[in-house]
């Protein structure tokens, strides 16, 4: 009599005792090193990406007006001591911001502007710490803007009429 569980889809698996990774392969020509090699290189990898992850810090805040409002949209702007943009973000609905650094806090800077308002300035020293700035709204004098009406074109069957006073005259060089 044949075993029962020869042919079984339920059939107990062998598995090496050296560990979970280190199994016969189900693809010939593959050998045991190779595996323990895919092993090894896949922890790293997932070592490799945790640890980025965690060595990334959060700069936190929130923008508000001087009534204590939040600034939706407001530009925060993380910058070196040179000046240089490093990273940018925006403000959401309720003034708060987030930016993931990697950096060290010497010399950086945050800046944040936006329309209507005077730019914020704020010197990086502790990553623990929430970042919030107050803007103060700015007023903008606009220089006068004059509307002149655009040429008036007729039509009179295949022919147009204008105004030749009302065309912008250009002139080119000779």
């Amino acid at each position: 009599m044949k075993n029962p569980h020869l042919f079984s889809p339920h059939r107990p698996r062998r598995v090496s005792r050296r560990g979970p990774c280190v199994t016969k392969s189900s693809q010939p020509g593959l050998s045991q090193r190779t595996l323990r090699y895919r092993c090894l290189f896949i922890s790293l990898i997932i070592l490799l990406c945790t640890l980025s992850a965690i060595a990334q810090k959060q700069v936190k805040g929130k923008v508000k007006d001087k009534a204590g409002k939040p600034v939706e949209a407001a530009n925060i702007s993380l910058k070196d001591a040179d000046g240089n943009i490093l990273k940018f973000t925006r403000t959401d609905k309720t003034g708060v911001y987030s930016l993931a650094i990697t950096e060290t806090t010497n010399g950086l800077t945050l800046e944040a502007t936006c329309i209507g308002y005077n730019k914020a300035t704020v010197t990086l020293t502790d990553l623990s710490k929430n970042y919030d700035m107050i803007l103060e709204e700015s007023e903008m004098m606009l220089k006068e803007v004059k509307i002149k009406m655009p040429p008036t074109l007729k039509i009179r069957g295949d022919t147009l009429g204008y105004h030749v006073a009302d065309l912008p005259v250009t002139r080119t060089g000779a």
